[in-house]
C-alpha cells in the first residue's frame, strides 16, 4: 500500500521491508491490477450474504402466512361449511361471504387481542402502517 501511496520511493521501501526493489514494483503492479476485484468481491460477499439473509426472512413469513392460512380455513370449515351443509356453489358462495364478514367485523380473536380483524386493520391504517 505504501508503494502505491507514494509517499516513499520504491528503493526507501525495499530498504525499510529489506526487499528487492522489483519485489515492491512486482507487488504494486499487482495490487493495482487486482484491486478492484479484490474490492469487488467484498460487496459481491456482502450482497450475498444479505440475499441470503432476506431469503431466510421471506421463507419464514411464506411459512407462518401458510400457518395463518390454515387456520383460517380449519375456523371456516368447522363454523360454517360443516355445520350448514350448503347443498352446491351458489348457496356456499353466499354463505361464505356471510361468514367473512362475520369473521372479519364482529369475531373477536384472542390472537389479535379480542379485537376483530377489521378494528386492528383500520387501527393501522390510521397510523400510517
Amino acid at each position: 500500500m505504501a508503494a502505491v501511496k507514494g509517499d516513499r520511493t520504491v528503493n526507501e521501501l525495499a530498504a525499510h521491508y529489506q526487499v528487492h526493489p522489483t519485489l515492491i514494483h512486482a507487488w504494486k503492479k499487482q495490487l493495482l491490477a487486482g484491486a478492484e476485484q479484490a474490492f469487488a468481491n467484498g460487496a459481491t460477499r456482502v450482497a450475498a450474504a444479505d440475499a441470503e439473509a432476506e431469503k431466510a426472512e421471506l421463507f419464514e413469513q411464506i411459512g407462518r402466512l401458510k400457518m395463518e392460512l390454515e387456520w383460517l380455513w380449519r375456523s371456516v370449515k368447522h363454523e360454517d361449511i360443516y355445520l350448514r351443509g350448503y347443498e352446491g356453489v351458489p348457496p356456499l358462495a353466499a354463505g361464505l361471504g356471510r361468514y367473512f364478514g362475520f369473521y372479519n367485523e364482529e369475531r373477536r380473536h384472542q390472537a389479535l387481542g379480542y379485537r376483530t380483524p377489521a378494528a386492528v386493520y383500520q387501527g393501522g391504517r390510521r397510523r400510517g402502517g
